[in-house]
């Protein structure tokens, strides 16, 4: 009789002999120590083709076997649907499926509570892990872009003190994490500690796009472009017109605007553009204390 059981940590679905009951051996997922539940029951062992793994710990050779469950559909919330997939590996912001077509990471923002839940999923830890890649080593920008951005890229990312302990659905921190996967190409955006305002930075523009979302419009536009020069975008306006926004660009003398467009190229598709103005608009109204959702 087999026993199967979880990883505590990865939520990975596992099964081994029974007769392994009490060691330890290391989770096919993320490679974390488990152990497999004792069961009252001792039946024979294994058969001879079953392969013994060395259980961490115990330093002892047993005959246990640790194998992944068997291949399950998964669906993301858009009705994309990754059938017979099995999970190569569970990251903190998503999971690694492993199908016919190829290998994909798919993002807990785009699958069910239940999922989420299943692989315990954390969107504060998950968030601080995209916003701390947003400090980029030296080779990612041009030289002249260096002193220009680096006030704005050392600037740490934070909550921001006027949304800690505000309950909003999604969160602010399942909406970071939702625009910067979003972001594509390198592009990071986090709430500077310093600064006190939300930071967009663009390393291969060598460029900064400083703007506070409490001055921003809520009607965030999007806009698909056909023809000979295809293209999408959002576009971010300052809520009184003023000059509001700021660039930092490596190129030229900072300046101002009451707007900034944020494009994605040809290749976003229109629902997904959309949704990242949507995401961007509830953004917005969390600092505006009037939250929506996308």
């Amino acid at each position: 009789m087999d026993v199967q059981f979880e990883c505590a940590e990865c939520g990975q679905r596992m099964e081994a002999a029974s007769e392994g009951s009490g060691f330890t051996t290391a989770c096919p997922g993320c490679g974390k120590p488990v152990t497999v539940p004792r069961v009252a029951q001792r039946p024979a062992l294994p058969t001879p083709w079953k392969v013994a793994l060395l259980c961490i710990g115990s330093l002892v050779s047993v005959p246990l076997i640790i194998t992944p469950a068997l291949a399950e559909d998964f669906k993301t919330l858009n009705g994309k649907e990754y059938k017979d997939a099995t999970i190569a590996r569970v990251e903190p912001d998503g999971v690694v499926l492993k199908y016919k077509s190829g290998i994909s990471k798919v993002y807990f923002t785009e699958l069910s509570k239940e999922v989420q839940q299943r692989f315990h999923y954390d969107a504060a830890k998950a968030a601080n892990l995209v916003t701390a890649e947003h400090t980029k080593t030296e080779e990612d920008y041009a030289p002249e872009a260096r002193e220009k951005l680096k006030p704005w890229v050392d600037d740490n990312a934070v909550t921001p003190p006027q949304l800690r302990g505000a309950e909003f659905s999604p969160s602010y921190a399942e909406t970071l994490e939702f625009i910067n996967h979003k972001l594509q190409l390198g592009r990071r955006m986090w709430f500077g500690e310093r600064s006190q305002k939300m930071i967009l930075v663009l390393p291969r523009m060598n460029e900064a796009v400083i703007f506070d979302p409490a001055a921003c419009d809520p009607r965030v536009k999007y806009v698909t472009r056909s023809g000979q020069y295809p293209d999408s975008y959002i576009e971010i306006e300052s809520s009184n017109g003023k000059d509001e926004i700021q660039f930092i660009n490596a190129w030229g003398d900072p300046k101002k605007s009451d707007k900034f467009l944020l494009h994605f190229g040809p290749d976003m598709d229109s629902l997904d553009l959309e949704k990242v103005a949507k995401a961007f608009r509830h953004l917005i109204e969390m600092f505006g204390g009037t939250p929506g959702n996308f």
